[in-house]
């Protein structure tokens, strides 16, 4: 299936946001659970200037959807030019 969803998304803030911190970054990773897409992992990296650096990395771990259904584009449900398909997840585990 082809719909270009982004699978990765790699950052870091333009300005720090603390004169604490001297860097920070972060790698986010999704993955597809039938026709959803969820996150997969997240891992934020921070240089503190006085503690040195701190990682944090959530592994969202192994989930099903138990139910889907189109919901239909945007014009469909009267909400003028905004386009797209969206999808309705059911409950996630």
């Amino acid at each position: 299936m082809d719909d270009f969803a982004m699978v990765r998304v790699m950052g870091e803030p333009v300005k720090s946001p603390s004169w604490m911190i001297d860097c920070a970054a972060f790698d986010s990773w999704y993955m597809r659970r039938g026709d959803v897409w969820v996150p997969a992992k997240n891992v934020s990296t921070t240089h503190v200037r006085i503690g040195g650096e701190a990682k944090v990395t959530i592994d969202y771990g192994k989930y099903d959807v138990l139910a889907a259904r189109r919901v239909g584009t945007a014009d469909e449900q009267g909400m003028g030019r905004v386009r797209g398909a969206t999808l309705a997840a059911g409950l996630l585990r």
